[in-house]
């Protein structure tokens, strides 16, 4: 997977009043842009080739059954770049969500070894070592606690670390849960606590995410045959019933019928990926 190495910092963080900001950059100028920014992604070469690809497919598809014109799949490559945004909305979706799950095993890992004893930063390390063990050295949080053993080693404050990695994941959970938890450090509050609340409501999160994706894995199943059943149409009168269509290509009356065919289907499947997409 491409990941984006992108903006975030070990540097100096004001100590009263620091508020995240929304739009997700560290307020330091220094930047290490060996960090990866959740809320982006950078595709790798494989990855294009196979986006690009997958697009030119389509878009063959498309301009054949609606219109047999090299012209008008010309003109469909012109919209490349919207079918690259919503991949890559998709990808951001989904290692955010892998994050996540990993952010709240991690995040319970240290607070199992502060209950053994540990100190915060101590916990945190064993995190890491933890992590490694159940994610690999190539897991997101694997990485983050590898970053983060490198700042504690060169002094760096924990809290610093959790800022920008809040910054970063562009996750809301990871967000209140590092303001939650460097207030608690500067004032003396209970981790261990903090910490199990907030494992507990991302479980809850996960959990009720997953039960409703069962629930509607059947639905989805239809939606993707639906999606695909009229152009499925299409290809068997063509097929079956040769010139059976030929009426509706290369004509004024034709091109316009089946240009308001092909926004109807493009509406239905946008909107039925809009009604699967639950958010939590």
């Amino acid at each position: 997977m491409g990941k984006d190495r992108n903006t975030a910092k070990c540097g100096k963080v004001k100590r009263s009043g620091v508020k995240l900001k929304k739009n997700g950059k560290v307020s330091d100028k220094k930047q290490d842009q060996n960090r990866i920014n959740y809320q982006d992604y950078r595709f790798s070469w494989k990855q294009r080739v196979q986006t690009a690809a997958e697009y030119c497919g389509i878009s063959g598809i498309f301009a054949y059954l609606f219109y047999r014109s090299l012209v008008v799949f010309a003109i469909l490559l012109l919209f490349y770049p919207i079918y690259r945004k919503r991949k890559k909305k998709q990808l951001i979706r989904s290692r955010q969500e892998i994050l996540c799950r990993e952010f709240k095993d991690s995040i319970q890992c240290a607070a199992s070894s502060m209950a053994a004893g540990y100190s915060i930063e101590n916990a945190f390390r064993e995190a890491y070592v933890q992590m490694q063990l159940q994610y690999g050295s190539n897991g997101l949080m694997t990485e983050e606690l590898r970053y983060m053993s490198s700042c504690l080693s060169l002094n760096i404050p924990l809290e610093q670390f959790l800022y920008d990695f809040a910054n970063r994941s562009g996750l809301e959970d990871v967000r209140s849960f590092c303001e939650v938890f460097v207030f608690a450090k500067r004032s003396g509050g209970d981790f261990i606590r903090i910490i199990h609340m907030t494992a507990a409501r991302i479980s809850e999160k996960n959990e009720l995410m997953e039960s409703i994706q069962t629930e509607i894995s059947g639905r989805k199943m239809e939606q993707k045959l639906m999606n695909l059943m009229p152009l499925f149409i299409l290809l068997y009168v063509d097929f079956s019933f040769g010139g059976y269509l030929d009426g509706l290509y290369h004509n004024v009356l034709g091109i316009i019928v089946m240009t308001v065919c092909l926004a109807v289907y493009v509406g239905a499947y946008l909107l039925s990926e809009k009604i699967m997409s639950i958010q939590v």
